[in-house]
């Protein structure tokens, strides 16, 4: 499998697999409470350093999708390119795939073969560099030829 198959499969298994968890932990922030630092003991409380490492990710996982989102909004969107378009319709409405294609002025061989592989590839560059922007802690390159796996 070359690399450009490679980057698209790992696109959509990540919007496939891991986007939605992220979106349901980064919506986590309301129900929870603030960390008690009351106690000055030395030794730590095991609820405690759980609850700061559950802090953390949800944290990171905010990134994460402030870094979808700033990554779909920097790709190109012009008749020829409509990347935005297919990512936020296909991706983020859930849009079928025959609904898109409807929705462009391309045939379907074209989008498959040309559009949706380009698509992919130029967010896998944009997520990737937005990432870094944002400060995500743990980074998702789907550039690599096997994307890293973190755990949501």
């Amino acid at each position: 499998m070359d690399d450009n198959q490679s980057i698209t499969r790992n696109v959509k298994d990540f919007f496939k697999y891991r986007y939605d968890n992220y979106l349901s932990l980064s919506s986590e922030t309301s129900s929870l409470r603030s960390i008690n630092f009351g106690n000055t003991a030395v030794s730590h409380s095991m609820q405690t350093d759980s609850q700061q490492r559950i802090y953390l990710r949800i944290m990171d996982a905010q990134k994460i999708i402030k870094s979808v989102d700033d990554a779909i909004e920097s790709c190109r969107n012009d008749t020829e390119h409509p990347y935005r378009k297919i990512l936020t319709l296909r991706y983020i409405q859930h849009r079928s795939t025959v609904y898109v294609i409807s929705q462009l002025s391309f045939e379907k061989t074209f989008y498959y073969r040309n559009l949706l592989p380009n698509t992919l590839i130029e967010f896998a560059n944009k997520f990737l560099v937005k990432q870094l922007v944002n400060g995500v802690e743990n980074i998702i390159d789907l550039t690599a030829s096997t994307a890293v796996k973190s755990i949501v």
